[in-house]
């Protein structure tokens, strides 16, 4: 029996007169375990004693039935444009549409998915981001013409260390089993024991690390008295020329701005590079842990078994052919030659084509052109080459015909001297090569011969008409 049938049966016993408990028992003892609730009986029969006539349910405010139409997802798109971080809250009072509509609206038709927004320290006006941009072009213009080098400026900070490390999210992350509730971390409170350090480095290295006693404050004069008289003497101890003028890259911290702070910088020759507000991201290096390295090259060990890379964190490298070196913050670089090297080339009395000898020495030298990063490297590697060369056969001339070749390729009608070298090797660098013109060999034929001690008939310039050699050779 429906609802319905069972409010007509109350209405015509309230009409009877019968009351509400009677018509509850007989109602029960009717319909057993279906028989509507004692409470639905009596708030039925009281509705029928006021006048009621409609058996049916009264009308619910809710939502109505919602379907996927090109109206609701325009309605949802437009929503999410005007306010990106509207929730699905937001979006279902004003599009009245249920979340399981609203989810499949967003991730099956707009392809969208929602992401935690990327912190910044402060929201940069439009003044601080010109000032932000024109201090940062006037740095990168100092560093190509050379004026700056990045081994002459040092960057200081202050910084809190936590005496507890909590880690990332990610590394906080167990593995739990169904019915196991997860582990749990206790993130810092401000009250954590913490210690305040003054953190000044180089490219090469730290230079000073200070540790702030507790209850100190950094005012102007414990700044100059505890971390700056303390860099300057360091840098003063190790570097190789009076002349170096240093840069210092601190930020705008009322310690830092002081104007016995900028006289004291002043006074010892020291450059103050421009900070612009709120831009704690903009020092010249950054120092990696060695475990994210180690991690990174574990990766990419994986992208294929025949390749193998091993960590080496030092002041010098060699890959493949090629040896680098941090010296005091400049990079030197070298042709690198493994232990196994022996100094044998094609020799030139070999019965090989001379283009083939020519472009030997024409490699090797815009090798070593391209490599050598100083030019008494650069001489160095050039007579180790010409060496070579000459104990395989080689003659002097050819050498030299050769290695003048490599500079006119390059445009470069020039001697090569201290002076000129860093400016003429950024040119034999910066020189594209020459694209070879692809080659239809469906539609060219070519010739192979082998030399021998006899003069070669087919595809050599000893041939003028190859298609005569072809017809009269056997």
């Amino acid at each position: 029996m429906t609802d319905e049938f069972n409010r007509y049966y109350i209405k015509i016993r309230v009409i009877l007169g019968i009351n509400s408990k009677t018509i509850f028992d007989e109602l029960t003892e009717a319909l057993g375990p279906d028989a509507p609730s004692y409470s639905m009986v009596k708030n039925w029969a009281k509705r029928f004693r006021e006048g009621r006539e409609d058996v049916s349910d009264d009308p619910r405010s809710g939502r109505t039935i919602s379907i996927l139409t090109v109206e609701n997802i325009e309605c949802v798109r437009q929503i999410i444009e005007v306010d990106p971080h509207s929730t699905y809250e937001d979006i279902i009072v004003k599009t009245d549409l249920s979340r399981g509509t609203i989810e499949r609206i967003i991730h099956d038709h707009l392809k969208m998915r929602k992401v935690v927004s990327r912190w910044v320290a402060h929201q940069l006006n439009d003044e601080q981001k010109q000032k932000r941009l024109q201090i940062c072009r006037q740095n990168l213009e100092k560093f190509r013409n050379r004026t700056w080098q990045l081994c002459d400026i040092i960057t200081g900070d202050e910084t809190w260390i936590y005496h507890r490390q909590i880690g990332r999210k990610s590394s906080n992350s167990t593995w739990v089993g169904d019915n196991e509730p997860p582990s749990t971390i206790v993130r810092r409170n401000r009250y954590e024991p913490k210690t305040l350090f003054c953190l000044f480095f180089k490219s090469t290295g730290h230079v000073l690390i200070h540790k702030v006693d507790k209850g100190k404050t950094i005012d102007h004069n414990y700044y100059i008295e505890n971390c700056l008289i303390p860099v300057i003497n360091e840098i003063r101890k190790k570097e190789k020329s009076s002349l170096t003028k240093y840069k210092l890259l601190h930020d705008n911290g009322s310690s830092h701005t002081y104007q016995d702070v900028v006289n004291y910088l002043e006074k010892e020759d020291i450059e103050i590079i421009s900070h612009p507000p709120h831009s704690p991201d903009l020092a010249p290096l950054i120092n990696w842990p060695a475990r994210y390295l180690f991690k990174q090259i574990d990766r990419w060990n994986h992208f294929d078994e025949n390749m193998k890379l091993s960590e080496n964190i030092g002041s010098t490298a060699d890959f493949l052919d090629l040896h680098m070196e941090n010296q005091d913050g400049q990079l030197f670089t070298t042709v690198y030659q493994n232990p196994s090297y022996e100094s044998y080339y094609l020799p030139f009395n070999s019965i090989h084509p001379l283009h083939m000898k020519k472009n030997i020495i024409f490699t090797m030298f815009l090798r070593t052109s391209r490599y050598c990063s100083t030019f008494q490297v650069y001489l160095n590697e050039r007579e180790k080459l010409r060496m070579a060369l000459l104990l395989n056969k080689y003659p002097n001339r050819i050498i030299d015909e050769q290695f003048n070749h490599v500079l006119s390729k390059c445009n470069i009608d020039q001697p090569l001297d201290f002076n000129n070298y860093n400016l003429i090797r950024e040119k034999i660098i910066e020189t594209p090569i020459k694209e070879k013109i692809p080659v239809d060999y469906g539609k060219i034929m070519f010739v192979h011969f082998t030399y021998c001690s006899i003069s070669p008939i087919l595809g050599t310039r000893n041939a003028k008409n190859l298609q005569r050699r072809l017809t009269y050779t056997r």
